[in-house]
């Protein structure tokens, strides 16, 4: 006959299974909280003020075409804003939503700073 292993044996199992179990859920929700980078070559518009960004996206209605002029005019306000390349993008320092829209403060290279851009 088998003996059962005692009671301190289960309880410690079980803590082990229930940690381990913890331990996936946690990563698992914090990876769906993660944003997702763009690594794509493209350059990203970003603005130092998150207020700017948003006139900026309002008087351009968000229109690539519109921006690209925008920022062609050397002689138009361009409220602190600029296309980020890329490859200087580190990573999310903040994330807000206003309105049902997401942005994101990322962290540039060599920058003290984050650069508000709109989250994808």
């Amino acid at each position: 006959m088998r003996s059962r292993p005692s009671s301190s044996a289960a309880f410690r199992w079980a803590g082990l299974l229930a940690a381990a179990v913890l331990a996936i859920a946690s990563a698992r929700a914090a990876e769906k909280g993660k944003p997702a980078l763009r690594r794509t070559a493209e350059p990203v518009l970003s603005c130092g003020a998150l207020a700017n960004l948003r006139l900026l996206m309002r008087d351009t209605r968000g229109d690539p075409a519109a921006i690209a002029a925008l920022f062609a005019d050397p002689k138009a306000d361009h409220l602190g804003c600029a296309m980020t390349p890329a490859d200087r993008i580190e990573g999310v320092a903040d994330r807000v939503t206003i309105g049902g829209t997401p942005y994101s403060c990322l962290k540039v290279k060599d920058s003290a700073v984050c650069r508000w851009a709109e989250a994808h």
